[in-house]
């Protein structure tokens, strides 16, 4: 380490002595060598004449100075902008009920550019009364509980028909100018309008660039320890009716604003146009080019929950639109690509994400088994979930190009697409009609693409070998990692190899330019009993604990009995129930049984195969959602007995459900269309001798000890359930 300081007391005006470099010249810092001959002058900070450098006192070490990094200078603070003048007005409705055109006609007269409204007598469920005027939206916050409520405050006349002042206008940090107080019909309210000075504050560096700037860059590129099998150095060219059926297949089809065609108009007239599309394609993949056009994405914020405060940036998802034939293109890439990754076995087998035939209900079930069998065995086990920020839009394009060369044997015009595909990307921002200029994206992965879940699982191949080197368990879904292992009690050496794994993903992360978010890290243990669990000492991971963690969706406790889980799904779908029941009306009964599916069935049935073994009294609470839904859709009064409706619905009862979704992964898994570890649960029953079971499609059911832990494991509960079927059920 070399330490610099600026030499204060030293004349401005003396000039700088140079000191030729040499490989193995550096300046030490010690107590013992002169004070003045260590010090170094920090030139041109405030643009004045530059401070002489005494000679130093030189000392031969072996030092490789390439490993010196240039530190810049930081850029001058960006000044703030101007403030804007906002038009606002403050109108007391009493109800928007009928009043929509006339607050838009008000709005529009006075130029307005916010209209706050108090007393609009909407509930939280309600949608939008107002009819929005262009470009604007409408949001509201009803006060659920209390009433009344009163200020002291110095005012200058009345607001309401009858001389009261009862609006008030409250600010902080800025003045209000030009308030006046309107006639008004349309309520005993007077509208109250102002303006006054919005300070626009100083734009903050993008999220990218403040979640790379946390990352310590490597010395050199990080190593890629795995070999390729095989190479892939050329796209081939596709025909034309490959490229319709790719085209064919597009149910919801989406693209960019900025397309000459909407993607539907252009699908329905997609066969006229085909045979130049096809050349467009085709010469993209022969020569290793993308057009430019191909790559310019529009990014449109859409709030992730309804109710979120909309001031809050955090608060939006950007959503990526790209043009709708780039993502043909895609597809026609994606499925060559896809195809040399499965027949070559590249594809990391415990990654779930954006992968056929995979969900996070086969992630989660391969999970689940092993803590089950684990606790079973008598074992606790601690589950480790890691999240990672912004992984997406940190992906480094050198490294993801190293990967794609050394990991996967990408190599000649094929090497050079993707190289084509990922330079020279920008974005601009649109809300409304309004569009930001053009911004270049020089890192991460183009979010909305085809490719780019795929391109950013196979950026983390290499992180799995660290995993196994480690001998701990692990399984991912997109940037969502899990790791665990079992633990014995009162071995902490057992903790110390998942510290010195974590401690290793951490260094990795890091040199490829991942940033590992250490507040969402999330710690959980599970024991054999409900205080088993409690004596292991977890090292620096203790302040991660918790008893209740979130898991891709599912609420995972340490006891295993997912209450929080059945909690949250009772409680949502209940809610759901509420707001379908004032929609009923309105739908015939077809309709509403879609609705009905969308938002409770589904939620019912979502990992529903991780309930499989709960009490009675868990899986009862389910089974009411299920009974309400039942009536709500039919009509049925409270007291109907339950079983003869959900038998005309064709309904299956919650427990049968959870044998029929384990049944189903079985099948899946004999037969090919399944992940390869949910295969891998499953043996088939081979009598040493030559028995009549012999031929009865039969599994082998794995021995367990409490019925509450293995009994419920897919390895365990998936053979029993198979077994009862009937042969010619097995024998399909």
């Amino acid at each position: 380490m070399v330490k610099l300081k600026a030499s204060l007391s030293l004349s401005r005006a003396e000039n700088i002595v140079m000191i030729p470099p040499s490989d193995r010249h550096f300046v030490p810092w010690r107590s013992r060598d002169p004070i003045k001959s260590s010090l170094f002058p920090v030139v041109g900070l405030d643009g004045g004449p530059v401070n002489r450098r005494l000679p130093c006192r030189l000392v031969r070490h072996g030092v490789n100075l390439h490993n010196l990094r240039p530190l810049p200078r930081a850029p001058p603070a960006a000044a703030a902008l101007e403030p804007a003048a906002v038009r606002v007005a403050l109108v007391n409705a009493r109800s928007l009920a009928n009043k929509t055109f006339i607050l838009k006609d008000f709005f529009n007269t006075n130029e307005l550019d916010f209209l706050c409204i108090t007393e609009t007598w909407m509930s939280v469920s309600e949608s939008s009364a107002l009819c929005e005027p262009s470009d604007c939206t409408f949001f509201n916050s009803p006060r659920t509980t209390g009433r009344g409520g009163g200020i002291a405050t110095r005012v200058v006349g009345p607001t309401q028909e009858h001389g009261h002042t009862l609006d008030l206008v409250l600010t902080h940090g800025f003045s209000v100018a030009n308030l006046e107080v309107y006639n008004a019909s349309f309520s005993d309210h007077m509208p109250v309008v102002f303006d006054f000075l919005l300070p626009c504050p100083v734009v903050k560096k993008p999220k990218v660039e403040r979640t790379r700037a946390l990352i310590h860059p490597p010395l050199s590129n990080p190593s890629n320890p795995i070999t390729p099998p095989a190479v892939l150095d050329q796209f081939e060219p596709v025909g034309l009716p490959l490229l319709k059926n790719i085209v064919g297949h597009t149910m919801k089809p989406s693209g960019s604003p900025k397309d000459l065609l909407p993607p539907r108009l252009f699908k329905e007239v997609f066969p006229t146009v085909a045979p130049d599309v096809l050349n467009i394609i085709n010469s993209s993949l022969i020569n290793g080019t993308v057009p430019d056009g191909f790559k310019h994405a529009v990014v449109q914020p859409l709030i992730k929950k309804p109710g979120l405060d909309i001031s809050v940036l955090s608060n939006f998802r950007p959503i990526s639109k790209l043009p709708f034939i780039s993502k043909i293109l895609e597809k026609v890439v994606f499925s060559q690509l896809n195809g040399f990754l499965d027949e070559q076995k590249i594809f990391e087998v415990f990654q779930s994400g954006f992968k056929t035939q995979h969900s996070t209900e086969t992630a989660l079930l391969k999970v689940f088994n092993d803590v089950l069998l684990a606790t079973d065995s008598g074992h606790c086990v601690i589950l480790v979930l890691l999240d990672l920020t912004a992984a997406f839009d940190t992906v480094d394009h050198d490294i993801l190009l190293s990967r794609l060369k050394d990991c996967v044997g990408i190599q000649g015009s094929a090497l050079q697409w993707f190289r084509s595909y990922l330079t020279g990307r920008s974005f601009n921002v649109r809300v409304g009609s309004a569009e930001s200029s053009a911004a270049p994206l020089t890192c991460g992965v183009a979010q909305g693409s085809i490719l780019a879940p795929l391109l950013f699982s196979l950026y983390l191949l290499p992180l799995g070998s660290i995993l196994r080197k480690h001998g701990v368990s692990f399984h991912f879904y997109a940037d969502d990692s899990q790791i665990y292992m079992p633990l014995k009690q009162n071995q902490t050496h057992s903790v110390q190899k998942l510290l010195d794994c974590v401690e290793e993903i951490k260094s990795w992360l890091s040199a490829n330019l991942l940033h590992f978010n250490d507040t969402k890290t999330e710690v959980i243990l599970f024991g054999p009993s409900d205080a088993s669990a409690a004596d292991i000492d977890l090292g620096v991971l203790t302040q991660y604990q918790k008893s209740t963690v979130t898991n891709l969706g599912v609420k995972l406790d340490s006891n295993l009995k997912l209450d929080a889980q059945i909690s949250a799904a009772v409680k949502a779908s209940f809610f759901q129930l509420r707001q379908l029941a004032k929609a009923k009306p309105f739908l015939s009964r077809h309709h509403f049984e879609i609705l009905i599916h969308a938002f409770i069935t589904n939620r019912l049935d979502y990992c529903n195969a991780l309930y499989y073994g709960l009490s009675q009294a868990s899986l009862a609470q389910l089974q009411l959602v299920q009974n309400a839904a039942a009536r709500l859709l039919t009509g049925a009064k409270k007291r109907e007995h339950i079983t003869p409706i959900l038998k005309s619905l064709h309904w299956l009862p919650i427990p049968f459900r959870i044998d029929f979704k384990f049944l189903l992964f079985v099948f899946k898994s004999l037969h090919g269309l399944a992940p390869q570890y949910l295969s891998d649960m499953l043996q088939p029953h081979c009598p040493a001798r030559s028995l009549r079971s012999a031929d009865q499609s039969l599994l082998v059911v794995p021995k367990t000890q409490r019925i509450r832990r293995g009994d419920r494991s897919f390895s365990v509960a998936g053979p029993k359930l198979w077994n009862k079927l009937p042969l010619h059920l097995r024998q399909m």
